[in-house]
């Protein structure tokens, strides 16, 4: 269980660089960050776990049905390194916006995930191959954009 899990998100108001992050709330000088919201992960939905990854396949790619807004998936390849050309790559997000974490579980099991096939890479493959590595997602109503 990860009840402590917090991802805070921000708008940057630009202006001049500010020595230190402001509270929650309205900024108080121009180059304060604005709180959007919190999401703990009592509100998120968690696929896998860390001791129980999915095992991602390359025909059947990331599989889940889900209504919150953030989902946090624990996953390795499914018997060793997995290049995913399922169709599409991942499950359809629930709404535009909604954020997917991936975390990869198994270093001998990694991820490559390809443009296309409802996923944005933005131009390259993403590779999921070291213990713990996060990379995020975007719904954008079609596709799933890889954030960097």
């Amino acid at each position: 269980m990860m009840s402590d899990l917090i991802l805070r998100e921000y708008d940057f108001v630009q202006g001049p660089e500010t020595p230190s992050l402001p509270g929650p709330g309205t900024p108080s000088a121009d180059a304060d960050l604005v709180t959007k919201g919190f999401v703990n992960s009592d509100n998120a939905n968690l696929i896998g776990s860390r001791s129980t990854p999915i095992n991602v396949a390359a025909l059947t790619g990331l599989v889940f049905s889900s209504q919150y807004t953030v989902n946090i998936a624990f996953v390795q390849g499914s018997g060793g390194a997995v290049t995913i050309t399922a169709n599409p790559q991942i499950s359809a997000g629930p709404r535009v916006g909604a954020r997917l974490f991936t975390i990869l579980r198994d270093a001998s099991k990694p991820i490559t995930w390809q443009d296309g096939s409802g996923l944005n890479c933005l131009g390259g493959p993403v590779v999921q191959d070291v213990l713990g590595d996060i990379k995020e997602w975007m719904f954008d109503g079609v596709d799933w954009i890889y954030v960097p």
